[in-house]
């Protein structure tokens, strides 16, 4: 009986555990399940993420930087160095009044006369000759004639240094135009400058002439006060 009734008390036991271990597996299978699922959403929302991401990334990489349109009508609002330079008042005086000429032509050149400083080459030569005097009529030295233009159609250049020659009086220059006499109006200039290139009289344009009785130029410069009645046009008036 003792043996009967503990065969059934164990019964019972295994029972009770049997119904206690069901529902806790089942717990358990639903919660490995809920596990399951949001570890997909998890990596579903991961995958979205990056195609996203990338995606986004791809389109900056499309996306250009716009270029800047600079409106060339629209002057820069910077100065230049040119502008702050010309603010000093020399530089606005020298702007204002242009080359200080301290030279013109002497009354009575240009004078056009056969070419007697070189007999023996007759026609075969055109020159231009002459003398530079100061303020007190003494001839000038070390003084730059330049000679430039076109003459029959050709450019023409030269450079002489009063004072090389004594040919046609003291300090006196002369520059070769050509190896025969040719005519031209007023497409020769003769200008005179000092020994750094600084222009110190107006381009005196000249004739030349085809007779050879006119093959040689005589052009004497005379030094006067560049603000007498003498340059008055070449100085604008200034107005303070």
């Amino acid at each position: 009986m003792q043996r009967r009734l503990f065969i059934i008390f164990l019964s019972l036991i295994l029972v009770a555990q049997g119904c206690s271990i069901l529902p806790t597996a089942k717990i358990d299978d639903e919660i490995l399940g809920a596990v399951e699922e949001t570890q997909d959403v998890t990596m579903d929302i991961a995958e979205k993420s990056t195609s996203i991401s990338d995606e986004a990334t791809s389109a900056i990489h499309e996306t250009k930087t716009p270029e800047v349109v600079t409106n060339p009508s629209i002057p820069s609002a910077t100065p230049t160095a040119d502008i702050v330079e010309n603010d000093s008042y020399e530089t606005a005086k020298t702007a204002a009044i242009g080359e200080i000429y301290i030279y013109k032509v002497q009354s009575g050149s240009p004078a056009a006369m056969p070419n007697w400083s070189h007999p023996g080459l007759g026609c075969n030569w055109l020159g231009l000759a002459g003398q530079i005097f100061d303020l007190n009529g003494v001839p000038k030295k070390d003084t730059v004639v330049e000679v430039g233009g076109l003459l029959n159609g050709k450019k023409v250049l030269g450079l002489s240094l009063t004072g090389v020659i004594d040919l046609y009086g003291p300090g006196s220059y002369e520059i070769k135009l050509a190896d025969k006499a040719l005519v031209s109006q007023k497409t020769v200039w003769v200008q005179v400058k000092d020994g750094n290139g600084k222009v110190l009289s107006p381009k005196i344009f000249i004739n030349t002439y085809s007779n050879c009785d006119k093959n040689l130029i005589l052009l004497n410069f005379v030094e006067v006060d560049p603000y007498t009645v003498e340059f008055l046009n070449f100085l604008p008036l200034i107005m303070h």
